[in-house]
């Protein structure tokens, strides 16, 4: 008797822990942007923006050779650049305002 109430909590607790880590997150944790890769020639200092790619770090070299001289491109930095703030957006967290002040 005993091992089948075990057995239901331990397949209870499983259930549990794979509803977690499976879950999708909610719609409001969403990011709304892109993200920014900045590269920089080393040669002539000019700057050209890209999109991202999981593979660049920080200080990497980039096989692409400057478009301008044809040196050795750099990634500067890697940001997150946010979509601009809507009108409807804004309206919606109006209701909201006097609650914070």
């Amino acid at each position: 008797m005993n091992i089948f109430l075990y057995l239901a909590i331990f397949f209870f607790l499983l259930w549990i822990i794979f509803r977690k880590l499976y879950r999708k997150p909610p719609e409001e944790w969403k990011l709304y942007g892109k993200i920014v890769v900045v590269l920089i020639c080393k040669d002539c200092n000019e700057h050209q923006q890209t999109g991202f790619d999981p593979n660049y770090n920080v200080g990497q070299k980039i096989s692409i050779p400057c478009p301008s001289c044809g040196g050795q491109v750099y990634v500067e930095k890697i940001y997150f650049e946010p979509d601009p703030i809507t009108e409807k957006e804004i309206q919606k967290y109006k209701k909201y305002e006097d609650t914070f002040r």
